[in-house]
């Protein structure tokens, strides 16, 4: 089992990743600032880092540059995530730049990020869902086009399925995202 660490400072969706990798059969640590991630990292034994490039103490990039130049650190495979607006061509330069395995902009689904997880492992997808498979069945999965689904009534069924995900609400105007982990919101 592959062994990663999260570094992200909401807690929350730090948690959501947490348990999404678990479910697929991922050993998944966190740390909310870069400096706990700078320890974390030299005491551990990880496989993977996923990291936010906005971090307390310590930034995203800084954590990734001091990792590249421990002796560890030169080859494991680094994922970052970012909720600022990155075009294409800003993540291809942070991915030279920073020796990244994967950039992915915020909000990024499941889907996305397991596919950027199994790609830097070099580890095949089914390989790792026949671990998880054996570990605990999926929450069942909504999906389709809600307009006309009341809000409380959506995350009532939401929670009735226990279903996890991203949840966008809003208008042209304004859009609100909630991640939703076995039914409840959790940010």
């Amino acid at each position: 089992m592959s062994s990663i660490l999260i570094i992200e400072s909401n807690q929350k969706l730090a948690l959501f990743i947490q348990e999404a990798l678990r479910k697929k059969g991922y050993d998944a640590g966190i740390a909310i600032d870069g400096l706990k991630a700078i320890k974390s990292f030299a005491q551990g034994a990880y496989d993977l880092l996923i990291v936010d490039i906005k971090l307390p103490v310590v930034d995203g990039k800084t954590v990734c540059t001091k990792v590249r130049l421990s002796k560890k650190g030169k080859t494991i495979p680094i994922i970052m995530i970012s909720g600022m607006p990155k075009s294409p061509e800003e993540g291809d330069r942070l991915k030279s730049e920073l020796k990244l395995d994967g950039f992915l902009s915020k909000p990024f689904s499941f889907d996305l990020l397991f596919s950027a997880v199994t790609k830097a492992l070099g580890t095949p997808a089914k390989a790792v869902q026949q671990t998880a498979a054996s570990a605990k069945p999926e929450p069942q999965v909504l999906k389709g086009k809600f307009e006309d689904c009341p809000f409380e009534e959506l995350l009532a069924l939401m929670l009735e399925k226990k279903s996890s995900g991203l949840l966008m609400v809003g208008n042209d105007a304004k859009k609100k995202k909630f991640f939703i982990s076995k039914g409840v919101p959790i940010c």
